[in-house]
């Protein structure tokens, strides 16, 4: 009997070893496989990712190449812009040097109030003198040409700042349309 429970013995301690090996191979297989295969997914998601960063990359370029062909021209039309404007101004301080006297148009008390500056003959708190006080001798006064140029120069400013602000607005729409 001994022989039999021997062999009995020996026959389960090879299968419960062949079980073990069996079960042991197949867990190294299936770790592997699963391994290899979570190793191409990771490969196949950084390459994806890859490509999708790339075209966002050339995307944000062709954006700012748009962008700055965008502005280069507003620009180039603004130059021009203030090119004419400056031009026109000239042109309108020469004829209107042949169409002013010279005479004075604003007296010295005035022109200090409007200069803002403390002269002497400006009462405290910028009010005039009272009427019927002559001006100073040597203050300056502002003849009609002078404030004709002042004019000129004023409408010319604001005709800058108008054209540099429809330009602003442009670029800015035009980016806001994308």
């Amino acid at each position: 009997m001994k022989n039999i429970s021997e062999f009995v013995a020996s026959i389960l301690i090879a299968a419960v070893l062949s079980l073990a090996v069996g079960l042991g191979a197949g867990a190294f297989i299936a770790w592997k496989y699963l391994g290899e295969r979570h190793l191409a997914d990771l490969a196949t998601r950084d390459a994806n990712q890859s490509r999708a960063d790339a075209l966002a990359i050339a995307a944000e370029a062709e954006r700012t190449r748009l962008a700055t062909v965008r502005g280069d021209r507003l620009a180039l039309d603004l130059a021009k812009t203030e090119s004419a404007l400056q031009s026109k101004s000239k042109e309108l301080s020469n004829a209107l040097l042949k169409t002013t006297s010279g005479r004075t148009c604003l007296a010295a008390d005035t022109v200090r109030l409007l200069n803002d500056s403390a002269g002497a003959a400006s009462p405290p708190g910028g009010m005039p003198p009272p009427a019927g006080q002559p001006a100073a001798a040597d203050g300056a006064v502002a003849t009609d040409t002078d404030v004709a140029g002042w004019v000129v120069n004023a409408r010319q400013q604001y005709d800058t700042c108008r054209g540099r602000l429809d330009r602003l607005i442009d670029f800015e729409t035009a980016e806001g349309e994308k």
